[in-house]
């Protein structure tokens, strides 16, 4: 048995599951206790960093896939605000 469902129903009804039962505890925490889902900031950093390092995997799988094919792509970052 896996820790989670396989089936897409299964996965959603966990999602769900889990969200209610956070909630529950949101509600249930007394005052001065900590958030319940607050992870801390060292947990967020290291969940952008592992979506920066990602990003740069695709990026690289991407030109390497374009070179293979004797194409050359330019790579910029174009912000737009």
């Amino acid at each position: 048995m896996t820790a989670y469902p396989s089936t897409t129903f299964s996965k959603s009804y966990f999602r769900e599951w889990t969200t209610i039962r956070e909630l529950t505890r949101l509600a249930d925490r007394r005052p001065g206790e900590a958030h319940p889902l607050d992870v801390g900031e060292a947990a967020v950093a290291r969940y952008f960093k592992i979506e920066d390092e990602c990003a740069q995997a695709v990026c690289l799988r991407l030109l390497a896939q374009h070179a293979a094919l004797g194409r050359v792509i330019r790579i910029g970052v174009r912000a737009s605000y």
